[in-house]
């Protein structure tokens, strides 16, 4: 079920049919059947408006069995030819190329153990968006668990910033293409799913460069939008929230944190954590903080951005998101802007890019 304002559930075609069976005998007799019918009603309500409330951290959840996703072990040997092309590595397993007998090219991810499995499996197939990789199926057999997703063909946004060196306006249209896939997780989904691994190489780009955000391994999944949740810190260092790795407590403002760290990777080119640089430096919001103040100064700024941009960008626009990444990575949850806020905010920049190009001039303020 989604909730929220202009929120749009979009719905993803599936080549096999849906099946599902429920069978349910229970003998009983006597009063207890009242009783019996009050916790069928109950359950029935809240599944149906409520939806799961989030798993003890490290329970997985049980797997529900859907025949339209469920592929075999010798479909996915076939289509990878035997794991032959590895694409990539996750922090829950490697990612290999595949292509189905129809022509359709795949990407399976081998998980090393059942750790994110079931997690990815439920969230991912109650959720359709356009900025998010869609789920295929999955598979386990011999002891090997493996989710299939439709193949994405231009990698990360890591990959376009460090090895292709993207220019500005594409850099940050692919940003609000991930902003935009977690704000629909924080507003539009119910419940609402907390993702907590936000960072640049789990922002995966399709054959036209659309930004969609991946590997929901640890995300989860909350009622109440805005009561945190007590759990085991899980993330990556340098995206992670300070203030949840502190408290173990989890809010949406987790993912805005994480998100923030990656506009300012973006922008200036560089990891999140840098340990060869002086102690100052290290840390990439502590670093950009010392060029980016609430006056702007264009002169300053520019001593942050990213050089293999030679640049090709508008003052203007790199500013804005400068500044609304500070406050996406400000220590406390409650100073830092909702998803709502930080996609328009980058809207708002996009447009000031436009102008410069069509302007067809270098840089701008």
């Amino acid at each position: 079920m989604y909730k929220g304002g202009d929120c749009i559930q979009e719905t993803r075609k599936n080549s096999r049919k849906n099946k599902a069976s429920v069978i349910l005998g229970i003998p009983i007799s006597g009063g207890l059947i009242i009783a019996l019918a009050l916790m069928v009603g109950i359950t029935v309500y809240w599944k149906k408006f409520w939806g799961k409330q989030p798993l003890n951290e490290g329970q997985e959840q049980p797997l529900n069995e859907d025949d339209s996703m469920v592929f075999n072990l010798e479909e996915i040997m076939e289509a990878t030819q035997n794991f032959s092309k590895e694409i990539g590595r996750t922090g829950f397993g490697s990612v290999f190329f595949g292509k189905l007998p129809d022509g359709k090219e795949i990407a399976v991810k081998v998980l090393r153990g059942i750790e994110g499995f079931s997690t990815e499996i439920d969230h991912l197939s109650r959720v359709h968006h356009k900025n998010l990789v869609p789920l295929l199926g999955y598979c386990h057999e011999s002891g090997k668990h493996m989710l299939i997703y439709d193949y994405m063909s231009q990698g990360s946004l890591s990959h376009r910033v460090y090895v292709k060196n993207a220019n500005w306006k594409s850099r940050l249209k692919i940003a609000i293409d991930a902003a935009e896939g977690l704000r629909y997780l924080h507003v539009c989904c119910t419940p609402m799913i907390i993702h907590r691994d936000v960072k640049t190489t789990n922002i995966i780009l399709d054959s036209d460069l659309n930004g969609k955000l991946g590997d929901f391994g640890l995300s989860m999944m909350t009622m109440d939008r805005k009561a945190p949740i007590d759990t085991l810190v899980a993330g990556t260092y340098g995206y992670a929230d300070p203030e949840y790795v502190m408290s173990g407590v989890l809010t949406q403002k987790s993912d805005v944190y994480s998100f923030g760290v990656v506009l300012l990777e973006i922008i200036c080119g560089r990891k999140p954590i840098n340990r060869t640089l002086p102690e100052e430096e290290k840390s990439l919001p502590e670093w950009v903080r010392n060029y980016v103040g609430i006056k702007e100064n264009p002169v300053k700024i520019v001593e942050i951005i990213d050089k293999k941009m030679d640049g090709n960008y508008n003052m203007k626009s790199i500013t804005i998101v400068a500044k609304l990444a500070l406050r996406c990575v400000e220590e406390t949850s409650s100073s830092r802007p909702s998803m709502s806020e930080v996609v328009g905010e980058l809207k708002e920049a996009f447009m000031y890019e436009k102008v410069k190009a069509k302007a067809g001039s270098g840089c701008q303020t």
